[in-house]
């Protein structure tokens, strides 16, 4: 069981994190005004996509309702839903009012359409409004690797010459240690 809420584990830590970096850069007094603007629009989609994971019951939001959920995740046997999903997040349509449009939905495809439909500058037809990728949140191994800002997280590596073994560094440092 605790193997199958994994996934919404990492989704729920990549989302807590990237509301802090967010947050972080924008009370940070080095920042320049338009970095400030991209951290709080960041905060805010991190915000619903937090609201949305946390949500109790069948809602409207039918793919984190616990039951599919699980049966995506392959806990529950004979249930035909298909296994680790693509997900796209549709942001908030930025109304006044306070609905269901108002907090952004998840999107999820099996993964041999959702590399087509989800790839970069894709067009996503949802609830009959068209929305263009511009951006995406990679699955990350550990909060190490989730970017505070709109870069993508990246880590240096070194392959040795003589053994072959990829020599790690740590996230922003500029080269890996290789010990001889």
């Amino acid at each position: 069981f605790s193997q199958a809420l994994e996934r919404w584990r990492v989704l729920f830590d990549a989302t807590r994190t990237q509301m802090a970096m967010a947050d972080q850069l924008v009370k940070s007094h080095t920042a320049s005004n338009r970095e400030r603007q991209n951290a709080q629009r960041r905060y805010g989609d991190a915000a619903r996509q937090y609201a949305v994971l946390l949500k109790t019951g069948n809602t409207q939001n039918a793919d984190f309702y616990s039951y599919r959920y699980l049966a995506s995740q392959g806990f529950l046997p004979g249930y035909n839903f298909p296994r680790l999903p693509l997900m796209a997040w549709i942001p908030a349509r930025g109304g006044t009012g306070h609905g269901k449009d108002d907090e952004g939905s998840m999107v999820s495809r099996p993964r041999f359409l959702a590399l087509s439909e989800f790839g970069p500058r894709s067009l996503i037809y949802h609830q009959g409004r068209m929305y263009r990728v511009v951006r995406a949140k990679l699955n990350v191994g550990s909060a190490d690797h989730i970017s505070g800002n709109s870069t993508l997280a990246t880590i240096a590596s070194r392959v040795c010459g003589q053994c072959g073994y990829g020599h790690l560094g740590e996230p922003g440092a500029s080269e890996p240690l290789a010990e001889r």
